[in-house]
């Protein structure tokens, strides 16, 4: 604020927003980590920690999810550009209504991420909206029951097309030594994250669906999950090669 008083006592007041971003490589969220995880996570209802500090979410009810605390909420909001990663292993492929929830911060039906699976092993990400009729869809068939599979999704809406982009390892039996390979790419620019997100929640619904019920969580196990993000950079939208050494970085903080 620039506030400048003339000699016979009246004042004009001018103003300048200033955009202050994260610091580079500093993930807004680690969970399913054995160490250094951040923020805070909170177990809720019937979650757990599974072999090797993952988070197990059962495939029925109680029905759970992880709750990731007020200050990543606050980091989401406005970002232009963004990277979701992490090892699944579901237990049952069993969806509701618009598919399963892996991310959910949208503030009931907007401002926020809806990050899903599908029956047929796809996944579908959604910005500021409900994921029900949007074609945003990884290939079918990349999550498997039973199996771990590496995923990232990116999304960067500096860019004219193509602005999110699925990247998937193979099916495995274990959480280690994947290859990841661009999946495809889609036209789905919705602008950058609103800033009225709601609270993150990791594996269902947050607290502002709770009226609508809690029986679309993920069910199986969540690894080495991550959250990159920038309000300026379109950068955080990792490519391929940055993120095949994230996941090879990543077996040492298991």
């Amino acid at each position: 604020m620039l506030r400048i008083t003339g000699t016979d006592g009246r004042t004009s007041v001018r103003f300048a927003r200033v955009g202050v971003d994260r610091t580079e490589g500093a993930p807004l969220l680690r969970a399913g980590f054995s160490s250094n995880e951040s923020p805070n996570l909170e177990m809720v209802g019937a979650a757990t920690r599974g072999e090797q500090d993952a988070i197990e979410l059962p495939v029925g009810p109680p029905w759970s999810h992880v709750s990731c605390g007020p200050q990543v909420q606050e980091d989401l909001g406005g970002l232009v550009a963004f990277t979701i990663a992490g090892w699944l292993k579901p237990s049952s492929l069993e969806v509701g209504m618009g598919g399963n929830r892996i991310v959910y911060c949208l503030n009931e039906d907007h401002s926020g991420v809806d990050l899903v699976c599908r029956a047929d092993g796809r996944m579908r990400l959604a910005v500021n909206q409900w994921p029900d009729r949007i074609q945003n869809d990884s290939s079918a068939g990349k999550l498997v029951v039973g199996k771990w599979t590496f995923f990232a999704v990116t999304y960067d809406f500096t860019k004219d097309g193509q602005s999110v982009a699925w990247y998937f390892s193979e099916a495995r039996d274990a959480p280690e030594n994947p290859t990841v390979r661009l999946d495809r790419v889609n036209d789905y620019n919705v602008g950058p994250i609103a800033n009225q997100v709601g609270p993150l929640a990791i594996g269902n619904f947050n607290q502002t669906m709770k009226a609508y019920g809690m029986d679309r969580p993920f069910r199986g196990q969540i690894r080495g999950f991550e959250i990159d993000g920038s309000r300026m950079r379109g950068e955080a939208a990792m490519d391929e090669s940055r993120i095949q050494k994230l996941v090879e970085r990543q077996p040492s903080d298991l």
